[in-house]
């Protein structure tokens, strides 16, 4: 439990009266131990705490190319959707051209003159990862010559999870920002090639509240079937989306670890409160596992950084630039997805663990317990005449890459700024496939939860509202503790 902060309300729970309280002496020496530890401890940039017994002294070399697997075990949901769907008229669904304009990331890795100046905040080898993983025989790694985004712009089906991770939450964030012009550009301004081997990710840690830089390879790191270990299997052949995942695993390692040690050197309990508050976040109190599959939704969509600064077109809303927004009560909150999503922010939504939400997913061919990325705006050709209104996501599973099948990808359906057409249809079917149609109508029945990236715009009167949080870093750990999942496997796909 975080010092000098009162438990914040459960959902459902007025918020008045939340407030600081005075932290005594003890406390207020205990949070400056702390940050005295946190900047001595995470000045090392290489973590050299592998067992030999964990993994061989080398990660072999493979000529041999990746594996695919034509259909994961997740996506046979597909084969449901798609019999469900059989025989039912597709959805006749128009997007429209973006038209909204944010500044222009500039971040240390777009910015800096030589690649060799960027100062590496973590260091991690390809060792660290997989003994992380769990494996310890039979793994290789494959080195290809394959460029970060294939000298094409990010897009949302570059992303095809791999069904040995449960990491969702990041991906479908990934996801949400690889939909819009303005989260391509803050794709590419937070990931560069460093060489040929390996490549520099920022992204934002808890842990010292900033935006850090990431070395891991660019390798793709294969399973004794020669099956890819992270997310990198698309029909795209872009890599940025498994580098990110490596990434975001190599930060939640260093971070775990150092703090394990700074909780055997801290000498107060108040410290030592702190630090295993963090420990918590980290690692969501959920028994077994590697640290990349256990993340839950705050803990991936904190470490995408922040949207540049930019003011709201309606007085009503508020940017939070400190913050993700957490949307708990999507029937009744759906105004403030909705300004969101027309401005271009990324956001996700989480699929109902109840009976109706799951049926529902299920039913579509998207697995419940799962996280869905929001594409963005689009509206619907009724039967009856007129639209409605409402969105595309995306399932981060991806879609079959044995080429069966007739798939819309979103791609196709972006708007060419060069051209005057402003409006675009097309036609998608009901189920079966990684993109679909929502309506803000059926939204609420189909997602429990939306968790909006940090830059979102939020209403000027959220504290007065019960089922709206602003998660602040101190007031992480308790929410994620409020809403730690009864089965530590059930957390996400």
């Amino acid at each position: 439990m975080a010092v000098g902060k009162t438990p914040p309300p459960k959902d459902g729970q007025n918020w008045d009266g939340y407030a600081d309280i005075e932290s005594s002496t003890s406390s207020q020496e205990a949070r400056q131990s702390y940050q005295q530890s946190v900047e001595a401890s995470f000045k090392s940039r290489r973590l050299t705490s592998i067992s030999k017994d964990q993994v061989a002294s080398q990660i072999p070399e493979t000529e041999a190319k990746p594996q695919h697997k034509p259909i994961n075990k997740f996506a046979l949901t597909r084969v449901l959707g798609r019999a469900m769907s059989r025989g039912l008229l597709p959805d006749k669904v128009f997007v429209t051209k973006q038209n909204f304009e944010w500044p222009a990331p500039k971040t240390e890795l777009n910015s800096a003159e030589r690649l060799d100046s960027i100062d590496i905040d973590i260091d991690m080898s390809d060792l660290e990862l997989v003994a992380d993983l769990r494996y310890s025989e039979g793994v290789s790694k494959h080195s290809e010559q394959a460029s970060l985004f294939e000298s094409q712009e990010p897009s949302p089906e570059d992303i095809r999870q791999n069904d040995k991770r449960k990491s969702c939450y990041l991906l479908s964030s990934l996801a949400s920002m690889a939909a819009t012009n303005n989260g391509k550009q803050q794709i590419k301004a937070n990931i560069c090639q460093l060489g040929p081997d390996h490549a520099a990710v920022r992204l934002f840690d808890r842990v010292t509240d900033k935006n850090i830089v990431i070395r891991v390879s660019t390798a793709r790191l294969l399973d004794k079937d020669k099956r890819d270990l992270y997310s990198f299997g698309n029909r795209s052949g872009a890599i940025w989306p498994g580098v990110m995942e490596k990434a975001f695993h190599a930060l939640k390692i260093h971070r775990v670890k150092t703090l394990r040690v700074m909780l055997e050197r801290a000498k107060s309990n108040d410290e030592k409160d702190l630090i295993r508050s963090q420990l918590n976040e980290l690692e969501v109190r959920s028994g077994e596992g590697n640290l990349l599959d256990k993340t839950e939704l705050l803990g991936a969509i904190y470490a995408i950084p922040c949207l540049p600064k930019k003011d709201s077109s309606n007085a009503a809303y508020t940017q939070s630039l400190n913050a993700p927004i957490m949307l708990l009560n999507p029937a009744e909150q759906l105004h403030i997805l909705r300004f969101n999503i027309e401005q271009g922010v990324p956001a996700i939504a989480g699929i109902g663990q109840n009976f109706r939400g799951a049926s529902r997913a299920v039913l579509k061919g998207t697995p419940p317990s799962h996280a869905v990325a929001i594409l963005g705006p689009a509206q619907r050709k009724l039967l009856r005449g007129g639209e409605e209104d409402g969105v595309l996501i995306y399932d981060p599973f991806g879609d079959s890459l044995n080429g069966k099948g007739q798939v819309v990808h979103f791609s196709s359906m972006h708007l060419s700024e060069e051209k005057e057409d402003d409006k675009k249809m097309v036609s998608l079917a009901k189920g079966g496939q990684a993109l679909s149609f929502v309506s803000y109508k059926d939204f609420p029945a189909r997602f429990s939860k939306v968790a909006i990236a940090r830059g979102g715009y939020t209403t000027t009167a959220r504290v007065e509202d019960s089922s709206f949080m602003s998660i602040e870093p101190d007031e992480f750990a308790q929410f994620a503790e409020l809403n730690e999942p009864a089965d530590p496997d059930d957390t996400q796909n």
